[in-house]
């Protein structure tokens, strides 16, 4: 009977635990401690899966943060040489690979059955010295801040050092009620992110004795293998999520949305015509990745300058993108040298034919481009706009 009631009692405290751990990651106080209190293996409970992923992403980036800033703050005597250089950078894209596969094949079993599986998080709280040195700064504290929904083109920049940048390009108060399709929009993202890492792990850029230059040599061919696989799961997992987006009909703190979801504080706005273009996108570039059909350049009309793709392979033929995948040049560096890009893309291509016919991408490219003649932003925006779903 003792034994009975001991079980009882501890079984009554463990829950009481469970219940009082539960995952919050809308403050910084509840983040720090969540991520503090993280278990060694992924958790079984979608709420739990959700927060290990986060945590262990933002892990992640404080990581190759921190080897960056202390990389670019290293004193002239003790910079490495560039061989050395080449292999720290190749280490960390090697910890970058696996951190990401492993958080991936955790999303990749995430199944919300109610509203209430998907976490409220609020990601401008999630504050982390990312570089290590024992201070936040102001681009630190607001690193995860989202950005303000907005239409512009596309732009680049370091992130700033100046609060007033944030409390007018952030959106500080967002707060989202993870669902399904944010668990499918976090999968693509991390496909995409993996591929990029195995396409780089495939090169390496080495100093050439005879040239005194440097060259760009494939040293693991089997990366650009997984580089291809990656990128086809992805874009494949891409469509998922339009798909997933498009079939809501919730209103709920929403993160991607679909035209009809007022709530959603996606940074860019996406209205019918972007899921119709996205699901273009995907339609051109899936087939093109499986090597189903062939990259073809435009035929150039006298009175009009060549087209984008000109040049790059003989007429009526295509560029295999699969097989640059399955049997990737050796030298990236001396095809490129005289600018002839054609002597680095000849050997891929294919004569193009009904098994193998041409990719529907260059005319869907060439029609994005007549666009921005009548409106000069247009490509940009839609580019950014597909940078963010992809």
């Amino acid at each position: 009977m003792f034994r009975m009631q001991a079980l009882l009692l501890t079984a009554v405290l463990l829950a009481g635990q469970v219940q009082a751990g539960q995952p919050d990651l809308t403050t910084t106080a509840a983040f720090e401690s969540t991520c503090a209190t993280l278990p060694r293996r992924a958790p079984a409970t979608p709420r739990e899966q959700q927060a290990y992923v986060i945590c262990k992403d933002v892990a992640l980036i404080q990581h190759g943060w921190t080897f960056l800033d202390r990389l670019l703050h290293l004193e002239q005597s003790k910079r490495p040489s560039n061989a050395e250089l080449m292999a720290m950078i190749r280490k960390e894209f090697l910890q970058l690979q696996d951190g990401l596969r492993e958080t991936r094949e955790v999303l990749e079993k995430i199944e919300l059955k109610s509203p209430q599986d998907g976490l409220l998080v609020k990601p401008a709280t999630w504050a982390r010295d990312l570089n290590g040195d024992g201070t936040l700064s102001v681009a630190e504290r607001n690193f995860f801040a989202i950005p303000r929904r907005h239409d512009r083109v596309l732009d680049f920049g370091l992130p700033s050092e100046e609060e007033a940048y944030y409390e007018n390009e952030t959106n500080r108060s967002a707060m989202i009620r993870i669902d399904q399709t944010d668990i499918r929009w976090a999968v693509t993202m991390h496909y995409t992110v993996e591929a990029l890492a195995a396409y780089m792990l495939a090169y390496e850029i080495r100093e050439n004795s005879a040239t005194g230059g440097t060259e760009i040599r494939l040293i693991d061919p089997s990366s650009m293998l997984r580089a291809r696989d990656l990128l086809a799961k992805g874009l494949r997992a891409s469509e998922r999520m339009r798909l997933s987006a498009l079939a809501e009909t919730d209103d709920d703190m929403e993160w991607l949305g679909n035209p009809r979801q007022a709530s959603s504080v996606f940074p860019v706005p996406l209205d019918a015509d972007d899921f119709d273009v996205w699901g273009e996108l995907n339609h051109h570039l899936i087939p093109l990745v499986d090597g189903k059909t062939l990259l073809a350049g435009p035929e150039a009309a006298e009175d009009e300058p060549p087209g984008w793709l000109t040049g790059l392979c003989p007429p009526k033929q295509g560029l295999d993108i699969a097989q640059i995948f399955r049997d990737p040049p050796k030298n990236l560096g001396n095809a490129t040298e005289e600018g002839d890009v054609g002597a680095l893309t000849r050997p891929y291509c294919r004569k193009i034919d009904a098994s193998r016919p041409a990719s529907g991408l260059t005319a869907f490219i060439t029609a994005m481009q007549e666009k921005t003649r009548n409106d000069g932003g247009y490509l940009m925006r839609s580019l950014r706009r597909l940078l963010w779903v992809h």
